[in-house]
């Protein structure tokens, strides 16, 4: 990574750094929600003309970090804060640029003032780290996220939901989290239950599963077909034949 010394970045901030030159390389697979990266890494789609334009260069500087970092520098006073830099950093993930989009972002915050722009910036690219598998990372990021008086946001939290059911983690995790969402003030979406669903379909969880799917309806969140397929998962990884059946009959109704 090629390092800048911009008077502004955060000390208490914690480098992103990968110690493989290429990140999408070590990712295999895919969310375990069945979630895109454009899906998760939902936000503000205001930018400006000259945003696309370093997007432009920055494809063409392709892997070379020294080049990536030029392209950066000579849009810095150019961009408008974390609505150019939150565009970069979606755009680059979305074209599978993820080492280009943790870089991105190392340059970003380490120029930005406010605490609450360095959170959104944050919150994009845990849900970047999580696409990529990442997770103790992201974790990680989390943590000092919080440490550093960033606030997180819905974007934040479905990420390390979903980073659960990557991780294998147990469901007592992904509850916490969940509750930590709600606690701050954020009404869970869609993304938030099925996320909590994968995790409960990779611990066979069956009762938990339908009170979430219950409290979607509650909520007034009508359930898609990935809701549906992924509540068949549990259904199924717990070998409850007869809920699946039922499942698949009320997928029927909703099409």
């Amino acid at each position: 990574m090629v390092s800048s010394s911009g008077s502004h970045r955060n000390p208490s901030f914690t480098p992103l750094t990968s110690s493989k030159p290429n990140l999408a390389a070590d990712y295999s697979g895919r969310s375990s929600t069945g979630l895109s990266p454009r899906s998760i890494l939902v936000g503000s789609s205001r930018h400006s003309i000259q945003a696309e334009q370093a997007l432009q260069e920055l494809v063409k500087a392709s892997v070379d970090e020294q080049l990536i970092y030029n392209v950066l520098m000579s849009f810095e006073k150019k961009l408008c804060g974390s609505d150019d830099y939150g565009f970069l950093l979606r755009e680059l993930c979305n074209r599978n640029e993820y080492s280009m989009a943790i870089q991105c972002f190392e340059f970003a915050v380490s120029r930005e003032r406010q605490k609450t722009e360095q959170g959104k910036l944050a919150s994009l690219v845990i849900s970047v780290l999580g696409w990529l598998g990442k997770i103790e990372l992201e974790k990680k990021l989390f943590e000092t996220m919080k440490l550093s008086g960033l606030k997180p946001n819905l974007v934040t939290y479905n990420a390390l939901i979903d980073a659960c059911g990557k991780s294998g983690a147990d469901f007592k995790r992904a509850s916490h989290i969940f509750d930590d969402t709600l606690g701050n003030g954020f009404q869970p979406d869609r993304i938030s239950y099925y996320s909590l669903l994968a995790v409960c379909s990779a611990k066979g969880l069956w009762e938990t599963a339908m009170n979430l799917f219950n409290e979607m309806s509650y909520r007034g969140i009508d359930p898609d077909i990935y809701t549906y397929n992924t509540l068949l998962d549990v259904a199924c990884s717990g070998s409850h034949i007869d809920p699946a059946f039922q499942v698949m009959a009320e997928m029927a109704t909703k099409k």
